[in-house]
């Protein structure tokens, strides 16, 4: 049965699409999927969209995803 973090692991050749460091089979390294564009910036949830990233490694995208999201709600604009 294929997963979809097990496809997403082959697409990104065993990498971290936000630190590009290799994921290493350890209690340390947690896997986890996020959209590449947040869902609240327009993104879709489709599989194109979405990568694997070390749990730290999403922390930080998340904090910097957040950071967009205020501003651009700030600013006014709005996503369908």
């Amino acid at each position: 049965m294929h997963t979809e973090k097990g496809t997403l692991l082959k697409e990104q050749n065993g990498r971290c699409a936000w630190c590009d460091l290799y994921f290493v089979k350890r209690d340390e390294d947690l896997l986890e999927v996020d959209h590449i564009i947040p869902q609240a910036l327009g993104g879709s949830n489709e599989l194109s969209n979405k990568r694997v990233y070390h749990r730290h490694c999403h922390d930080e995208k998340t904090a910097r995803d957040l950071s967009e999201i205020r501003e651009q709600k700030a600013a006014g604009i709005k996503h369908s």
